[in-house]
């Protein structure tokens, strides 16, 4: 047999082989998604059997990030609490301590901070508008802040994190006092947990049943983050799909599978 007619045919051989992959790929794609459809029909007629509402649109289809182990960034504090104290913030000699007049913010080894006796005068909306643009937080209240508290939550990427955030106190245009959670916004991707969102509903009805929880419609389901922080200083965010019904939301983590019931 000449050489390239030997050529020829393993050529059509491999193609041959090609197929037959593609075919099976295909296939065993087709059988995943129809076993997932039979997964969330199943699931919204126990939730219709006890009452439920929840219409198949609220259910996304995607899978959730992978976890973040973030990395400290001492320079990122320095810069928060001159932008909380003014231009005249020094550091005091003490671990993660800065002054300016009365002003004081302390950091603590867990990310969160406290900053007393400020006496900052700043418009309340530019304010806020700033800090979130610098930290990537969003305004959690009226779209226009003013004078008293103001609550921004913390945003990584394009997820929030539900247990993390920065209260704001304001009093005649000047900022009084101000504490919470700054979070880094560089870390290290690690594992990519598969928990779908009907893997998590799944766990959410079966605590509901189990813990009598009232609720008459599932609103809405949607991806999260949690932080999380241990003795040695690491902050991880995990992350959460967030489930709002009709009474809270709960979150049900991605890596454990735990459902935590929230305010």
């Amino acid at each position: 047999m000449e050489r390239h007619q030997l050529k020829r045919i393993m050529i059509i051989i491999l193609a041959t082989l090609n197929g037959f992959l593609g075919l099976y790929l295909i296939r065993q794609r087709v059988a995943e998604r129809a076993a997932a459809y039979r997964a969330e029909e199943h699931l919204l007629e126990l939730f219709a059997a006890d009452g439920v509402e929840i219409s198949p649109e609220a259910i996304p289809h995607g899978g959730p990030p992978p976890v973040v182990v973030l990395t400290p960034d001492d320079d990122e504090q320095a810069r928060a609490a001159v932008f909380l104290l003014g231009d005249g913030a020094q550091y005091a000699g003490r671990a993660r301590r800065y002054v300016a007049g009365n002003g004081v913010v302390r950091f603590h080894s867990d990310g969160s901070f406290t900053a007393t006796d400020l006496s900052r005068r700043v418009d309340p909306e530019a304010f806020c508008r700033d800090f979130c643009r610098n930290w990537s937080y969003a305004i959690d209240g009226p779209d226009t802040p003013g004078d008293g508290e103001i609550l921004l939550t913390a945003r990584y990427g394009s997820l929030s994190v539900y247990n993390c955030g920065v209260s704001l106190y304001f009093e005649g245009g000047v900022l009084r006092e101000a504490f919470g959670t700054l979070i880094p916004q560089t870390g290290t991707p690690g594992e990519t947990p598969k928990l779908s969102a009907v893997g998590a509903l799944a766990i959410f009805q079966a605590k509901r049943r189990e813990n009598r929880v009232v609720s008459a419609e599932i609103r809405r389901v949607s991806l999260c983050y949690a932080l999380q922080t241990s003795d040695t200083e690491e902050q991880t965010l995990v992350p959460m799909w967030r489930i709002e019904t009709d009474t809270i939301p709960y979150y049900v983590n991605c890596v454990t599978g735990a459902l935590i019931f929230s305010t």
